[in-house]
């Protein structure tokens, strides 16, 4: 399942910042990574909560600004879901 989680999040991300999956990486972010800008961020956020049934608040939404977070929080937040 961790392995699906991280495909479908870099794809989440690819697809925001029309780039290629291979060029999304742990330290990918709003800093590093072409095309994801703060409008864009929020549609990796939107998308996030669609694909993985999750709900994010605006504090933890600002909280996620890399690919390494964002994985962290997820595979946290679903741990505790699936308990």
């Amino acid at each position: 399942m961790e392995i699906d989680m991280e495909k479908k999040l870099k794809f989440i991300i690819a697809s925001c910042c029309q780039t290629k999956e291979a060029d999304i990486g742990s330290g990918s972010g709003g800093n590093s990574t072409i095309n994801w800008d703060s409008f864009t961020h929020l549609q990796i956020m939107m998308c996030i909560e669609k694909e993985f049934g999750v709900s994010l608040d605006t504090k933890t939404m600002a909280s996620l600004v890399t690919y390494n977070d964002i994985l962290k929080y997820l595979k946290s937040a679903l741990k505790k879901h699936v308990k």
